[in-house]
Protein backbone atom coordinates (compact mmCIF):
# COMPACT_ATOMS: atom_id res chain seq x y z
CA UNK A 1 0.00 0.00 0.00
CA UNK A 2 2.76 2.47 0.91
CA UNK A 3 4.73 1.54 -2.23
CA UNK A 4 1.59 2.03 -4.33
CA UNK A 5 0.92 5.50 -2.89
CA UNK A 6 4.55 6.58 -3.22
CA UNK A 7 4.82 5.44 -6.84
CA UNK A 8 1.41 6.30 -8.29
CA UNK A 9 2.37 9.83 -9.45
CA UNK A 10 5.45 8.56 -11.29
CA UNK A 11 3.51 5.58 -12.68
CA UNK A 12 0.80 7.96 -13.98
CA UNK A 13 3.47 10.14 -15.59
CA UNK A 14 4.96 7.09 -17.34
CA UNK A 15 1.49 5.98 -18.45
CA UNK A 16 0.87 9.33 -20.18
CA UNK A 17 4.35 9.27 -21.73
CA UNK A 18 3.98 5.70 -23.04
CA UNK A 19 0.41 6.17 -24.30
CA UNK A 20 1.79 9.07 -26.33
CA UNK A 21 3.95 6.52 -28.15
CA UNK A 22 1.35 3.75 -28.50
CA UNK A 23 -1.66 4.40 -30.77
CA UNK A 24 -5.18 3.68 -29.50
CA UNK A 25 -5.61 1.07 -32.25
CA UNK A 26 -2.19 -0.51 -31.71
CA UNK A 27 -3.37 -4.02 -32.54
CA UNK A 28 -4.12 -3.00 -36.12
CA UNK A 29 -1.36 -0.40 -36.55
CA UNK A 30 1.20 -1.24 -39.22
CA UNK A 31 4.89 -0.50 -38.97
CA UNK A 32 4.49 2.10 -41.73
CA UNK A 33 1.64 3.81 -39.84
CA UNK A 34 3.73 4.03 -36.67
CA UNK A 35 6.70 5.44 -38.58
CA UNK A 36 4.53 7.93 -40.48
CA UNK A 37 3.24 9.14 -37.10
CA UNK A 38 6.86 10.04 -36.26
CA UNK A 39 8.26 7.05 -34.38
CA UNK A 40 11.71 5.79 -35.32
CA UNK A 41 11.79 2.39 -36.98
CA UNK A 42 13.24 0.71 -33.87
CA UNK A 43 10.61 2.28 -31.57
CA UNK A 44 7.83 1.34 -34.00
CA UNK A 45 9.11 -2.25 -34.15
CA UNK A 46 9.25 -2.45 -30.37
CA UNK A 47 5.68 -1.20 -30.00
CA UNK A 48 4.50 -3.59 -32.68
CA UNK A 49 6.28 -6.67 -31.29
CA UNK A 50 6.20 -6.06 -27.50
CA UNK A 51 2.58 -7.02 -26.95
CA UNK A 52 2.78 -6.10 -23.26
CA UNK A 53 2.75 -2.47 -24.43
CA UNK A 54 -0.64 -3.11 -26.05
CA UNK A 55 -2.08 -3.40 -22.53
CA UNK A 56 -1.67 0.39 -22.32
CA UNK A 57 -4.53 0.77 -24.80
CA UNK A 58 -6.81 -2.01 -23.51
CA UNK A 59 -9.86 -1.55 -21.33
CA UNK A 60 -9.40 -3.00 -17.83
CA UNK A 61 -12.43 -5.25 -18.32
CA UNK A 62 -10.73 -6.74 -21.38
CA UNK A 63 -7.45 -7.19 -19.50
CA UNK A 64 -9.33 -8.99 -16.70
CA UNK A 65 -10.45 -11.64 -19.20
CA UNK A 66 -7.02 -12.41 -20.72
CA UNK A 67 -6.07 -16.06 -20.31
CA UNK A 68 -3.17 -16.78 -17.95
CA UNK A 69 -1.17 -18.39 -20.78
CA UNK A 70 -1.36 -15.11 -22.71
CA UNK A 71 -0.45 -13.04 -19.63
CA UNK A 72 2.65 -15.17 -19.12
CA UNK A 73 3.65 -15.37 -22.78
CA UNK A 74 2.20 -12.82 -25.16
CA UNK A 75 1.96 -10.09 -22.49
CA UNK A 76 5.04 -11.07 -20.47
CA UNK A 77 7.21 -8.40 -18.86
CA UNK A 78 10.60 -9.75 -19.93
CA UNK A 79 12.86 -7.01 -21.26
CA UNK A 80 10.62 -4.09 -20.34
CA UNK A 81 12.28 -0.92 -19.05
CA UNK A 82 11.12 0.82 -15.87
CA UNK A 83 8.98 3.42 -17.71
CA UNK A 84 7.18 0.68 -19.63
CA UNK A 85 6.69 -1.37 -16.45
CA UNK A 86 5.36 1.64 -14.50
CA UNK A 87 2.93 2.52 -17.30
CA UNK A 88 1.63 -1.02 -17.67
CA UNK A 89 1.29 -1.46 -13.90
CA UNK A 90 -0.87 1.66 -13.77
CA UNK A 91 -3.44 0.23 -16.16
CA UNK A 92 -3.54 -3.35 -14.86
CA UNK A 93 -6.62 -4.41 -12.89
CA UNK A 94 -5.98 -5.50 -9.31
CA UNK A 95 -8.22 -8.55 -9.75
CA UNK A 96 -9.02 -10.77 -12.72
CA UNK A 97 -12.02 -12.69 -14.03
CA UNK A 98 -11.93 -16.49 -14.16
CA UNK A 99 -9.04 -16.78 -11.69
CA UNK A 100 -10.27 -19.63 -9.51
CA UNK A 101 -6.77 -21.08 -9.21
CA UNK A 102 -5.15 -17.71 -8.41
CA UNK A 103 -2.64 -17.92 -11.27
CA UNK A 104 -3.56 -14.51 -12.68
CA UNK A 105 -3.21 -12.96 -9.23
CA UNK A 106 0.17 -14.70 -8.96
CA UNK A 107 1.19 -13.22 -12.35
CA UNK A 108 0.14 -9.77 -11.12
CA UNK A 109 2.17 -10.28 -7.94
CA UNK A 110 5.25 -11.25 -9.96
CA UNK A 111 4.79 -8.20 -12.20
CA UNK A 112 4.57 -5.97 -9.12
CA UNK A 113 7.59 -7.65 -7.53
CA UNK A 114 9.71 -7.01 -10.61
CA UNK A 115 8.56 -3.39 -10.75
CA UNK A 116 9.33 -2.92 -7.05
CA UNK A 117 12.82 -4.34 -7.63
CA UNK A 118 13.32 -1.85 -10.46
CA UNK A 119 12.08 1.08 -8.37
CA UNK A 120 14.42 0.06 -5.52
CA UNK A 121 17.32 -0.06 -7.98
CA UNK A 122 16.22 3.33 -9.33
CA UNK A 123 16.31 4.83 -5.83
CA UNK A 124 19.89 3.51 -5.42
CA UNK A 125 20.84 4.78 -8.90
CA UNK A 126 21.67 1.18 -9.84
CA UNK A 127 19.52 0.60 -12.94
CA UNK A 128 21.28 -0.63 -16.05
CA UNK A 129 20.97 1.53 -19.16
CA UNK A 130 18.43 -0.91 -20.66
CA UNK A 131 16.35 -0.85 -17.46
CA UNK A 132 16.24 2.96 -17.51
CA UNK A 133 15.13 3.18 -21.16
CA UNK A 134 15.22 0.57 -23.89
CA UNK A 135 17.57 1.42 -26.77
CA UNK A 136 14.61 1.33 -29.20
CA UNK A 137 13.62 4.75 -27.86
CA UNK A 138 17.07 6.29 -28.41
CA UNK A 139 15.86 8.41 -31.37
CA UNK A 140 12.61 9.41 -29.62
CA UNK A 141 12.56 12.67 -27.64
CA UNK A 142 11.80 12.17 -23.93
CA UNK A 143 8.65 14.31 -24.14
CA UNK A 144 7.47 13.06 -27.58
CA UNK A 145 3.73 12.56 -27.99
CA UNK A 146 2.75 11.01 -31.33
CA UNK A 147 -0.71 9.90 -30.18
CA UNK A 148 -3.31 11.29 -27.78
CA UNK A 149 -2.43 9.81 -24.38
CA UNK A 150 -5.92 10.64 -23.13
CA UNK A 151 -7.84 9.01 -25.99
CA UNK A 152 -10.81 6.97 -24.81
CA UNK A 153 -10.06 3.32 -24.07
CA UNK A 154 -12.83 1.35 -25.71
CA UNK A 155 -14.10 -1.93 -24.36
CA UNK A 156 -14.15 -4.77 -26.88
CA UNK A 157 -17.70 -5.82 -27.74
CA UNK A 158 -18.07 -9.55 -27.24
CA UNK A 159 -20.77 -11.77 -28.65
CA UNK A 160 -22.03 -14.27 -26.12
CA UNK A 161 -23.47 -17.56 -27.22
CA UNK A 162 -24.06 -20.93 -25.66
CA UNK A 163 -24.31 -24.46 -26.95
CA UNK A 164 -27.97 -24.52 -25.93
CA UNK A 165 -29.19 -21.25 -27.45
CA UNK A 166 -31.12 -21.62 -30.69
CA UNK A 167 -29.12 -20.68 -33.76
CA UNK A 168 -30.72 -18.91 -36.67
CA UNK A 169 -30.62 -21.24 -39.65
CA UNK A 170 -29.61 -20.00 -43.07
CA UNK A 171 -32.33 -20.13 -45.66
CA UNK A 172 -31.50 -21.57 -49.04
CA UNK A 173 -33.53 -20.31 -51.95
CA UNK A 174 -33.79 -21.60 -55.50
Amino acid sequence: KAWEEANTPKNEECLVKMRGLVPPDVASASLDFLMQAGLSKTAAQRIQTKKALWLLRMHQDDIKRIHIADLRGKYGNQGLDISEMRAIWQCLPRDFDNDGDGKKAEWLGMFRQKLQELTTKEERNALSRAEVRHTAYKAVAEDAQFFDPHAEIKKVQRMVSTAFAPTEQATVGR
